[in-house]
């Protein structure tokens, strides 16, 4: 990895670019996902916690794509945050 990452010296990092929209992503799976069952909850927090480390690629995708199409405004609106979130549960199904 380390050596992937030399080669792309000055390229930019597409997962710094949605970073803190990626962060995001995983509060709004889990009110998604809301459940008054302590099993379901847990399994959630399991799969859709950021901090477990998951690269995210597809809603990073989703996110870039987004950024990109919207041009100058270049924020990503609530219905592609969620077509992001839809996609990384839909992968994890």
């Amino acid at each position: 990895l380390e050596e992937l990452r030399a080669q792309c010296v000055g390229a930019a990092d597409p997962f710094l670019l949605v970073e803190d929209d990626i962060k995001s992503l995983s509060g709004g799976i889990k009110e998604l996902l809301l459940s008054d069952h302590p099993v379901l909850e847990a399994c959630a927090k399991y799969f859709f916690d950021t901090a477990g480390g998951g690269k995210q690629i597809r809603p990073t995708m989703v996110l870039l794509i987004s950024k990109a199409l919207n041009g100058d405004s270049g924020g990503i609106s609530p219905s592609q945050k969620r077509l992001a979130e839809i996609t990384e549960m839909i992968h994890t199904a």
